[in-house]
């Protein structure tokens, strides 16, 4: 069965993937509908696993990365509900400066808490690169704060 907490990672996960509102919204809702046919069809258990939820958000990342050129707006209102302080600059930043691999490693293993295993059976990779990917994540995103800490002062 989906949770409710299932419904908000979800969200959460694409709300950093592509940090668009509306594509955020577009990208969740055909998430849960994928996971809602899959279980019609007995496709997949009658729980919900973090290797679904890697499965199903990867594959359909993939698909709305060809919707992201047309939706430029971030907005921080709606879908996610984030306090007025929060500022995603950083987080802007590292999306232009990672690869999708790292930065949607870095948002299961450490946003979503999904276990390395979790994502190299979701993902089809070893855990290994999964490792790695979560590694080089951090790195960047520790090299952008330093740059905007730097900047800040």
């Amino acid at each position: 069965m989906l949770e409710d907490i299932d419904r908000k990672r979800i969200a959460l996960f694409f709300y950093f993937a592509f940090l668009n509102e509306s594509l955020t919204r577009q990208c969740s809702l055909k998430a849960l509908r994928d996971i809602r046919r899959a279980k019609r069809l007995q496709t997949t258990p009658s729980y919900f696993t973090d290797r679904d939820l890697v499965a199903t958000t990867s594959r359909v990342f993939e698909s709305g990365k060809k919707k992201q050129a047309k939706h430029r707006s971030v907005s921080l209102v709606g879908v996610v509900n984030f306090p007025q302080s929060v500022d995603l600059g950083v987080w802007q930043q590292l999306q232009r400066s990672t690869s999708d691999d790292e930065r949607l490693a870095l948002i299961w293993s450490k946003l979503l808490s999904v276990s390395d295993e979790d994502i190299s059976d979701g993902l089809g990779v070893t855990v290994g690169t999964v490792r790695h990917r979560v590694a080089r994540g951090l790195r960047a995103l520790g090299v952008t704060l330093s740059e905007v800490t730097a900047v800040a002062k």
